[in-house]
């Protein structure tokens, strides 16, 4: 089932499936609740989430601002002080493809917040010509990105991961 599609060049992931196009930007989601547990320091990173820290960090935050990224191609375009710490990844290519970390610092010990994100980016797909086949294929289901798997410590409402 597809939650979100793909708005213009960029697609929000929503499902228990992610798939990204070449040279297209995607959006991880990571939400928390800031009401709940304050501004609090998080990271994006590549791989699954280790026990501490994001391993192969590309992006953090002490809750209010970006303090470190690695490239130009990630950027957080959320909301950071009101808990949308969503990735944009930029101009994707194949090697983009493979799993991500989001880790919230929740206080107290072994009490963080994690998503983990797997998923495949496939060659742009191009809609058929009408004039050549009885199949019509629209825009939105030619972009449709869904959405990941949530492991660890989520709390779901109004798309708040934790």
């Amino acid at each position: 089932m597809v939650i979100t599609a793909a708005r213009g060049r960029v697609a929000l992931a929503t499902g228990p499936q992610v798939r990204g196009y070449l040279g297209q930007a995607i959006t991880l989601p990571c939400h928390y609740s800031v009401r709940t547990y304050g501004k609090t320091a998080m990271c994006w990173g590549r791989g699954q989430c280790p026990t501490f820290g994001c391993g192969s960090e590309l992006i953090n935050t002490n809750g209010v601002t970006v303090t470190s990224v690695g490239s130009e191609k990630y950027q957080l375009g959320g909301n950071i002080e009101q808990g949308d710490v969503s990735l944009t990844i930029k101009q994707l290519r194949k090697e983009d493809g493979g799993w991500y970390c989001c880790r919230v610092q929740f206080s107290g010990p072994f009490n963080d917040g994690k998503v983990n994100m797997n998923f495949l980016v496939l060659d742009e797909i191009t809609t058929p010509n009408p004039s050549t086949t009885n199949e019509s294929v629209h825009a939105q289901d030619a972009n449709s990105v869904t959405a990941s798997t949530f492991v660890g410590q989520t709390k779901s409402s109004n798309y708040d991961v934790f």
